[in-house]
């Protein structure tokens, strides 16, 4: 288990931790794992979307997720509010109103970079 925990948080690995931890810890405390997953899954998806040069809309994330628009809505603009993505008013597909399109403002290394020593050298492993 050790080794496995170790390759674990070698390489890019503590990146993505320190990703994860930043998104959770500024999520309010009353809110269940549940609630976290559903925060960390649509940034994830944003995260792909745009990497496969795809505007990243709620709609975009509802067809891979199955979670309603509106809620999809909801958890970006919390992100938008973490300072993990930017939002853009775009002109909807079928040219009438306008759609949120979101994209990643950070490289995930930023995260890490930005973060106190003592962030950057805690051992996830452990709680708190």
């Amino acid at each position: 288990m050790l080794k496995a925990k170790q390759k674990l948080l070698s390489g890019d690995q503590p990146v993505l931790a320190a990703a994860v931890d930043r998104i959770v810890s500024a999520l309010p405390s009353e809110m269940s794992g549940a609630g976290r997953v559903q925060y960390l899954g649509v940034l994830l998806c944003i995260i792909v979307l745009d990497a496969a040069g795809e505007r990243a809309t709620p709609q975009a994330v509802e067809r891979l997720t199955d979670m309603h628009a509106s809620h999809i809505l909801k958890v970006a603009n919390k992100l938008v509010d973490l300072g993990l993505l930017e939002r853009e008013k775009i002109v909807a597909s079928h040219g009438k109103g306008h759609q949120n399109h979101y994209r990643p403002i950070m490289n995930l290394s930023q995260i890490v970079r930005d973060a106190s020593p003592v962030d950057r050298n805690r051992d996830i492993s452990k709680k708190g």
